[in-house]
């Protein structure tokens, strides 16, 4: 438990100072489908008017994909909102790396951290914590590791912070340094990766040392290495061809020519030609060498690896074997030969799993189990089992799957101009930010569970530590904190602040961890004291103040959602509850608040003002003349805040006297208070409390929790800024004179530092309908060619001007936007132009659902989607005279129904409109499903429940796999396990995703029914293709059932899956989940391994 004694400020965590690098473009796939749900997370339905930059980016991409400008935008300002986060990651895996580095009692290392937050990240991940430790230490961090690790177990280490580019230098200098060239190193490493990451090294070497590589290779490489050099020095220069290139042609020509080699002898003075089979099997790429090689074995009945055996020096012959196959089955064989012979080749070991991470890694693993019939982890586990630091490191860098960025740097890391504006491409990156945001939050909700655990755990608390993870996050991110917390230790945060923390300082600190919306219930059941009758039954009391505080500084509709929540937590009518806990005027004063009628307007600027003449005149009467509370209080708890002030300034300056002064001449005690309150802006009020409080004779410490714990941090920030603005004097100073101990800096924090994981404070414009309309005729008038009455009619948009498809006038409107449009498009003015095809297609010449148009809708999917041509002509031709017009609602000729799809099935095949698009505007229209009734439920911890899973799409069900759909059943929740019966009878075990709750459904993979073989011909092996998937979720399925078959797939389109809605389990009673089982994946219990 603290103690409060220590004394020094909490501080914010550093910031690491790196300036954003572009990296090559990646080509991405098609855009996906729109997003059609904004994280309601994302918007709080207490403050109508606020909304998060996540989701006004959410809401751009749903509504424009197809704008260069906005995706753009959205682009730029997230890829640099994540960078963000990645750097807070890496300070925080620096420190934790400097902590294990200092553990112990002589400065011993805590290997077992130490693994634990560097085996567990991906290389690029490592080079920011590597500049992270820089900039914290002036240190070196690979040296410092160096230094603490030894033996095999060292150089896993070195070998894995090292970049992909510096890996490649490193190991040149380990097979080139000493006494003579370890030449096997040298043919691993230049038939491990392809010619573009090899040249990278190469200038990683270059720059290291300041002279050529290409001079280097070739004074240690000698004579009796000519043709091996000469082979390397072709893969590190000579581009090879397109990966999915395969010229059969060719590819028979090059397999006679090295039969012909292969048949030479030498004692008949025909020499092998090493040069020429090094240019062929060099310059092709992986797939034409894997071809070349089927071909020459069906074609002589001969392996060309056995072929080539004995015709070349050694090491020559297994680089031309390496060459013809697939990149990870030859690593997987080079571990196989590892872990051959009495003992294993550990340097081998380490070398090669210290190059590999991604999805590299992945294929590997999938190589040597398809090869091996066992996995990687399994192999190396038996082969160093025993060898403490080194079987650890070595299984977490094999196990470190689910990475900060759940692997979609491939995509988010790329330089946006490199899409060259086009709008397809910038979407997709933006999924792909999307996805990298969330995962990274994911990530950072781990570090800080781990963070917490570690600050309480022991004999004492470090105090430090837990105020500066509360403090420096907002309220929904605690509550996110909350749930993994008691998912990793089977108890809620709250628990865990009773027992370490006391006074005040738990007080407050309970306040901080819940959402608002639960801190608000939580003050009212304290201001009415709900627990708190005596064994006598009496009445309990209630703290006016905290109810003023409560029902007239609160937004209306904040109010009002506590109000359900309190309702069905206490089983009881809040407006009873109030009328037998007060009288007179405050009893009124309440009632008006609670009973909704106050004007709830989002823009409080806007004022009645005929409404705050009338109003100031009768306030002078009933406060000033005679004094009426009865008619006062209706009329101020009736306004809005932003009319309350317009009424109080007009009285101001009417009689010369102001409306508070009024207010406390006339009325005094709790009723004054809350009058007053109404007159002012919440954060006014907010500090007008606390420095009545801080002024007062009795103590402070009560408001001050209040107030500081029930708001967000910006809200806060507001209230530390009017505080300042009216006395002169920062909220912070005054909480520190009049707070102690840890109380005190965990309230001077909460103030004072910022929220490090915050959005940016800007949002994404976006442009409305009428900025649109109002752009296009800006651009028609710069250029002066059309007319002002061909300008665009800003009515038109406006149904009560469009004409029933059955008037006259509808034919006419048909014809006048379809010649506007025309005209738009010739002169090329985009904007004038998508408004004519909206207008035609939202007012087609029948109502939504009518069977014409749902004729016409499956005719233009079947000759546009499915290919049928000419359809669309001949569905038209069949509809008769007498089907057009006999509803209500049509056309009542078909020559308009003629027209108007002649114009829109052009746009249609033009791509100018989307079928999406048609189906919301011709549609039935969606039935109202009634709002679901609040649960009566009593108070618990809180449960953060995400609107919306972002996750790629899993990957398409593999030779002997089945993909199968599981729902989530009662009292299971992300990250824990649950149990599923497999087509092939067995049971198996599953993790429910992060995000997910009772009654969600996932998807999965798991072993199918047995297949027999079918005979299948003798095809060339695919090499597989790398970054072609972002998403940690294949990983984890990898890392739960490792698959058969490692087979490569397209990227599927990314989705936004939103969870069905699920009752409550707390309507039912709460009940915590079962806790599971602790799965150890970094080395120990937790994030840090122990």
């Amino acid at each position: 438990m603290g103690c409060g004694g220590s004394k020094e400020d909490v501080e914010a965590q550093p910031v690491l100072e790196e300036t954003p690098v572009s990296v090559p473009n990646v080509q991405s796939e098609e855009a996906q489908e729109q997003i059609q749900v904004i994280e309601t997370l994302q918007i709080d339905e207490t403050k109508p008017s606020e909304t998060t930059f996540i989701a006004s980016v959410l809401r751009a991409r749903q509504l424009h994909s197809d704008n260069v400008e906005i995706m753009t935008d959205c682009c730029t300002r997230l890829q640099s909102h994540n960078r963000g986060l990645k750097n807070y990651i890496a300070i925080a895996d620096a420190q934790a790396v400097q902590e294990a580095v200092d553990a112990g009692w002589i400065g011993s290392c805590n290997d077992k951290k130490l693994i634990a937050v560097l085996c567990s990240r991906t290389k690029t991940q490592l080079q920011k914590t590597i500049k992270a430790y820089f900039q914290l230490y002036d240190k070196d961090l690979r040296k410092v590791v160096k230094g603490e690790t030894g033996g095999d177990y060292g150089r896993m280490m070195y070998y894995a912070m090292s970049s992909r580019d510096s890996y490649i230098a490193d190991v040149i200098d380990q097979a080139c340094g000493g006494f003579g060239c370890d030449e096997s190193m040298l043919v691993d490493l230049f038939v491990m990766f392809g010619q573009e990451r090899l040249y990278a090294g190469k200038k990683v070497w270059e720059d290291k040392h300041d002279k050529s590589l290409i001079d280097y290779l070739n004074k240690e490489l000698g004579h009796s290495y000519r043709h091996l050099r000469g082979l390397i020095l072709k893969l590190l220069k000579d581009p090879q061809d397109a990966e999915d290139e395969v010229d059969e042609e060719k590819l028979t020509l090059q397999a006679d020519m090295l039969r012909a080699e292969t048949q030479k002898w030498t004692i008949l003075g025909n020499d092998f030609n090493e040069d020429l089979v090094s240019e062929t099997l060099s310059v092709n790429s992986v797939a034409a060498n894997q071809r070349l090689a089927v071909l020459y074995e069906n074609k002589y009945n001969q392996s060309l690896v056995k072929a080539l055996e004995g015709k070349c020096a050694k090491r020559f012959h297994s680089a031309l074997s390496g060459l013809l196959m697939e990149r990870t089955d030859y690593i997987a064989k080079r571990l196989e030969e590892a872990f051959k012979g009495w003992t294993t080749d550990r340097k081998v070991l380490v070398r090669f799993l210290g190059g590999l991470d991604g999805d590299l890694m992945l294929g590997v693993a999938a190589a040597y189990e398809r090869k091996y019939q066992r996995p990687l982890d399994h192999a190396v586990r038996n082969e160093i089992r025993g060898d403490g630091h080194m079987e650890r490191a070595c299984l977490t860098w094999l196990r470190a799957l689910a990475e900060p960025t759940g692997g979609s740097e491939e995509f988010t890391e790329v330089d946006i101009e490199s899409h060259g504006g086009e709008a397809p491409k910038l979407a997709h990156m933006l999924d792909a930010l999307l996805i990298e945001n969330d995962a990274l939050l994911r990530f950072i909700v781990s570090l800080d569970v781990e963070v917490i655990r570690e600050a309480v755990k022991g004999y004492g608390t470090d105090d430090t530590k837990l105020i500066r993870a509360l403090a420096t996050r907002n309220k929904q991110f605690l509550a996110r904190v909350s749930v993994s917390y008691r998912a990793a230790y089977g108890e809620p945060l709250q628990k865990l602040v009773d027992e370490e923390c006391d006074g005040w300082y738990a007080y407050l600190a309970k306040f901080l961890v819940v959402q608002e919306a639960q801190a608000d219930s939580m003050l009212l059941d304290q201001a009415l004291n709900t627990n708190g009758a005596n064994k006598k039954n009496e009445q309990p009391e209630t703290d006016v103040k905290a109810l003023i505080e409560f029902l007239c500084a609160r937004h209306p509709a904040r109010v009002r959602a506590v109000k359900k929540k309190w309702e069905a937590a206490n089983d009881m009518s809040l407006i009873d509850r109030l009328h037998d806990s007060l009288d007179g005027d405050m009893r009124r004063v309440a009632l008006t608040m609670l009973k909704g009628k106050r004007d709830t307007d989002d823009n409080d600027e806007e004022v009645d003002e005929a409404l705050v003449k009338k109003q100031t005149k009768r306030l002078f009467a009933c406060v000033v003349e005679e004094p009426d509370v009865k008619e006062t209080i209706d009329i101020l708890c009736i306004n809005s805040i932003g009319q309350n002030q317009a009424v109080s300034a007009l009285f101001e300056d009417t009689y010369d006297m102001s409306l508070g002064r009024a207010l406390g001449k006339a009325f005094a005690g709790n009723v004054k208070n809350a009058l007053l309150a109404l007159l002012q802006g919440p954060a006014q009020w907010y500090a007008a409390s606390l420095r009545a409080a801080f002024q007062g004779m009795s103590h402070c410490d009560k408001t001050v929790c209040r107030i500081l714990g029930a708001h967000d941090k910006n809200d806060v920030v507001q209230i530390a800024l009017a505080y300042e603005k009216k006395y002169d004097t920062p909220l912070k100073a005054d909480v520190a004179s009049y707070c102690k101990g840890n109380y005190k800096r965990l309230a001077v924090a909460w103030i004072d530092l910022p929220d490090q994981l915050g959005q940016p404070t800007k949002k994404i414009n976006l442009p409305t309908v009428a900025s649109m309309d109002e752009a296009a005729k800006k651009s028609i008038g710069r250029n002066k060619i059309i007319d002002n009455d061909e300008d665009v009619d800003d009515d038109d948009e406006n149904p009560e001007n469009i004409p029933n498809p059955s008037s006259p006038l509808y034919k006419a409107k048909i014809r006048k936007w379809t010649r506007k449009l025309k005209e738009a498009e010739d002169l090329g003015n985009v904007y004038k132009a998508a408004y004519y095809r909206r207008l035609l297609v939202m007012y087609p010449p029948a109502p939504p659902g009518n069977p014409l148009l749902t004729g016409y809708l499956e005719a233009l999917k079947a000759e546009y989607e499915n290919g049928d041509k000419g359809i669309v002509k001949e569905w038209l031709d069949s509809v008769d005279e007498s089907e057009v017009g006999d509803d209500e609602g049509e056309a009542k000729s078909k020559d308009v129904l003629v027209e108007w799809v002649g114009v829109t099935s052009a746009m249609v095949a033009a791509k100018h409109v989307t079928f999406k698009e048609i189906n919301q505007a011709w549609g039935t229209p969606k039935q109202q499903v009634a709002a679901e009734p609040v649960p009566e439920v009593k108070y618990q911890e809180p449960e953060y429940v995400p609107s919306y899973v972002v996750a790629a799409t899993p990957p398409p069900p593999q030779a002997g796999l089945q993909q199968l759909t599981a729902t989530v059943p009662y009292g299971v929740y992300g990250g824990q396990q649950m149990q599923v019966d497999t087509p092939n009878g067995q049971r198996m075990a599953v993790t429910v995703p992060d995000g997910l709750g009772p009654g969600n459904t996932f998807t999965f993979l798991a072993p199918g029914p047995p297949q027999p073989a079918p005979a299948v011909p003798v095809q060339p092996v695919q090499p597989v293709q790398y970054g072609q998937q972002f998403g940690q979720q294949y990983g984890q399925q990898y890392g739960q059932q490792y698959a058969p078959q490692y087979q490569p797939y397209q990227q599927p389109p990314v989705q936004v899956v939103m969870p069905p809605v699920t009752p409550n389990a707390a309507a039912y009673g709460y009940q915590p989940p079962p806790q599971q089982p602790r799965v150890v994946h970094h080395g120990g219990g937790g994030l840090f391994g122990f």
